[in-house]
């Protein structure tokens, strides 16, 4: 078996990495002897890179759905690994980090470690320390270089890319997809160009839609994305 974690974030490299994939494990000879086991947090992009008919693997997977980690599991964990480092977290810290992180794993992962490292050795992890490695987090720029190509990109981008990053902000600044007002607020002709550009977008694995709730996928960017709004201040 050969386990890819975060596997979408190949769509990304450059030259053609499922075609190697492709012509290394899954050639011929190798059916019925190698497992491939592709995971990812950005659900629809993967999707996309797995079912789109102009991909070298398209229809030769099978999708199984994991399950969302249970967050009383998750904070029990955490609190476990944090004593066992000599940097104890109470419990309201994990609560916060959680909310923080929305219980997204490999977010939670790694704002988890950013807290850790910010911790002298034998002191107590409390929510304002949680918040401050959060937000240093988000003001580096070291972890998070791709948020503002993702904007840059769009922004360069045509009318419909524009919109696209106008709703992200709308989404991020907490307006609400079906408003009128706020569509004009962002910049858009009207919600229902915030709805083809929510729809865009989780094309590209960036936003989606649980029950009648739209939400970014990856929390880090959906915060990052708050600290550059453009209407932030209003």
């Amino acid at each position: 078996m050969v386990a890819f974690d975060e596997f979408q974030r190949l769509a990304h490299c450059p030259g053609e990495p499922l075609s190697i994939i492709r012509s290394a494990l899954m050639g011929p000879g190798r059916a019925g002897h190698v497992t491939l086991l592709l995971t990812g947090s950005l659900r629809d992009k993967l999707r996309l890179m797995l079912h789109t008919s102009t991909e070298p693997i398209w229809d030769q997977t099978h999708d199984l759905e994991l399950p969302d980690l249970d967050p009383a599991a998750l904070a029990d964990y955490l609190e476990l690994r944090f004593a066992a480092t000599g940097k104890p977290a109470s419990r309201s810290a994990i609560d916060h980090l959680l909310a923080l992180t929305d219980c997204h794993p490999k977010r939670t992962q790694h704002v988890a470690f950013h807290v850790w490292e910010a911790i002298p050795q034998n002191a107590t992890v409390d929510p304002p320390a949680v918040q401050g490695a959060f937000e240093a987090l988000l003001a580096s720029g070291r972890d998070n270089t791709d948020f503002a190509q993702i904007i840059d990109t769009l922004l360069c981008g045509d009318d419909t890319d524009v919109n696209d990053a106008k709703a992200l902000f709308l989404l991020a600044g907490g307006a609400s997809p079906g408003s009128e007002k706020d569509a004009h607020r962002y910049g858009l002709p009207d919600n229902r160009s915030t709805t083809r550009a929510l729809q865009r977008l989780r094309d590209r694995g960036y936003v989606t839609r649980t029950a009648h709730t739209w939400r970014i996928v990856d929390p880090l960017l959906a915060a990052w994305l708050q600290t550059q709004n453009p209407l932030g201040e209003d």
